[in-house]
């Protein structure tokens, strides 16, 4: 093995390779971008990223873990950036970056990049960058090239897909949310390329955050999954909150509501697990299942709803919280945190709505909601939860 040096460069002597890199950071992501000559994207296709693990035109592969990303190049199959038609431009450059949502990546002990004989270890050369360039392969007079950068942004994310043509679109949630909004070019095609929850992570939702279901490559379906709530009283008062579900269509219209008078929806894809009448106890208080791929195909939109059926707010209540875990492993993929209730009797906590993927079992994207709603029981949100789903459509989520 050879090291590199930033800013150094070395000729390719191969058009098929293994791009290896490992780390001990928790939470980063390892991305491979095909650009054009200009350091342009195409589109959202044009990542390879532990969702998105292949170019359309198989010029690149990827295969991911929560230390390691391995990528698999072929140069001579990069075709155009997207793989979809002679207009979008050929790859004239592959980038391979870092990123963290909440902290720099010099905190990481070890970032090290193995291709063709070569290391680079960028680490030394950085300071307080949440996103990195690392190395760059690309198109010299016809011949392959890598170089290696070790350059990035103490903005993160955003000012790394700015340089690559693209912005991250305004949201009110603090840069350190676990979420990546729609990315747009400075042309009127909208990217959307929604954080994608993972299995060897947790996510931590912010409101009106968004994460997609859909599954890791490689690993199974998320075909059943639990959205456990739970809260504690701010007094010694025994406050008898109920978690339930509200199914709705395309249109809005309410279709069925599962909770603590009713334990289990029509054709049973979503189940109760029974009534809490105190929320004594550590972890859940109420669970809610849900069969992704069972779920009727006229139900759209699950809104999960928390209600005092003893009539004390919201304000008496000390910490409310959802959180969405896989069936049998338990493993958690995204929580949700509420934290200083307003006077209401009941609370929109999180949304399930399918994608436009049109997909039963991967095409679901949860948003977490934390909104005040009337009534003592589910039912009584229904109105509250329409409302919701109507300004929702109205902003595009």
């Amino acid at each position: 093995m050879s090291d590199l040096r930033p800013g150094e460069k070395r000729p390719l002597t191969q058009t098929r390779f293994e791009l290896h890199v490992q780390h001990d950071l928790p939470g980063l992501d390892l991305s491979l971008f095909a650009l054009s000559g200009e350091r342009l994207m195409a589109g959202d296709e044009s990542i390879v990223f532990y969702n998105s693990p292949a170019l359309p035109s198989g010029g690149v592969t990827g295969r991911f873990s929560e230390f390691e990303a391995h990528f698999s190049i072929d140069l001579t199959r990069l075709g155009s950036a997207t793989g979809i038609g002679p207009d979008t431009g050929s790859v004239e450059r592959l980038m391979l970056t870092a990123s963290h949502d909440e902290w720099p990546l010099k905190r990481a002990g070890h970032l090290r990049a193995e291709v063709a004989g070569l290391v680079f270890e960028p680490l030394p050369t950085l300071q307080n960058e949440k996103a990195a360039m690392l190395l760059e392969f690309y198109r010299y007079r016809g011949e392959w090239r890598v170089a290696a950068i070790g350059e990035g942004f103490a903005g993160g994310l955003a000012d790394l897909i700015a340089l690559f043509g693209g912005e991250v679109e305004e949201t009110p949630a603090p840069a350190s949310t676990r979420a990546v909004a729609a990315l747009a070019q400075p042309s009127p095609d909208r990217l959307n390329l929604v954080k994608v929850v993972s299995l060897s992570k947790s996510l931590s939702l912010e409101k009106g955050e968004r994460v997609s279901l859909c599954k890791e490559d490689g690993a199974p379906e998320l075909g059943r999954v639990s959205l456990g709530l739970g809260w504690d009283a701010a007094s010694d008062r025994n406050i008898d909150l109920d978690a339930g579900c509200l199914l709705f269509d395309a249109q809005f219209k309410h279709l069925e509501t599962v909770f603590f008078m009713r334990l289990n929806s029509s054709n049973n894809s979503v189940k109760h697990s029974g009534d809490n009448l105190t929320g004594e106890g550590e972890g859940d208080d109420e669970v809610i299942e849900v069969d992704l791929s069972a779920v009727p195909e006229r139900a759209v939109h699950l809104v999960f709803v928390v209600n005092s059926f003893s009539g004390h707010k919201f304000s008496d209540v000390k910490r409310a919280f959802c959180r969405l875990f896989i069936i049998g492993s338990g493993h958690e993929l995204a929580r949700f945190d509420l934290s200083g209730g307003e006077a209401t009797t009941g609370m929109l906590m999180a949304r399930l709505s399918r994608s436009d993927s049109g997909r039963q079992s991967g095409g679901w994207q949860m948003t977490a909601l934390g909104l005040s709603a009337p009534g003592m029981t589910a039912r009584g949100s229904i109105k509250r939860a329409q409302q919701e789903l109507r300004e929702a459509r109205e902003k595009g989520g």
